[in-house]
């Protein structure tokens, strides 16, 4: 059906909102500041690009999502290569910046665990919606897991709790949508 412009709204609400409090009620206002640059250069500039050339072209959407996972695997690989100790895990590149794999036993995946953690998180359920709307590729089987084990090498707390509970929620929307409530009780 035709997209909205309701989701970019939405989530261009909940970055300013979430950047307004971590800004105004820190007692370091440059550390959320610094955060919502953050935000928009890394997350909010593609998400707009994406969601404005599916507008434009749906048919390129499958190829954006799997072009998105591709290049997530291969970060995810450059980063596991550095965690077993085959490659370095930091390389600066002058006048280009610093690119942080692996520290303190931690996979960053260039920025940070958490955001690597929040990425993981992202892809597995953009390939279980894939799965459960038989649009699945090899692909999708290949991305849950090796993103759940990425997931699990971040080390981030926070994505641990975040998960489970992500993944409650969508088991009992799940349920109740397609009203398997015996399957959601028997798990």
């Amino acid at each position: 059906g035709e997209v909205g412009r309701e989701p970019i709204v939405v989530c261009l609400l909940i970055l300013l909102g979430y950047g307004g409090v971590r800004t105004f009620f820190s007692g370091m206002p440059s550390v959320g500041y610094g955060a919502m640059y953050g935000y928009f250069s890394h997350w909010l500039l593609p998400l707009i690009l994406g969601y404005l050339l599916g507008r434009v072209d749906p048919g390129k959407m499958p190829r954006l999502v799997a072009l998105f996972s591709v290049s997530f695997m291969v970060l995810f690989g450059i980063s596991f290569v550095s965690y077993i100790g085959l490659m370095p895990g930091h390389f600066v590149i002058k006048g280009v910046g610093d690119f942080v794999f692996v520290e303190s036993g931690l996979l960053k995946g260039l920025r940070s665990h958490i955001s690597l953690a929040s990425i993981c998180l992202l892809l597995v359920f953009i390939h279980i919606h894939l799965v459960r709307g038989r649009q699945a590729s090899r692909l999708s089987l290949f991305v849950i897991p090796v993103s759940l084990m990425v997931l699990v090498l971040t080390g981030s707390r926070g994505y641990y709790i975040a998960a489970v509970i992500s993944f409650a929620a969508y088991g009992i929307w799940y349920a109740v949508t397609t009203g398997k409530i015996k399957q959601l009780l028997l798990g």
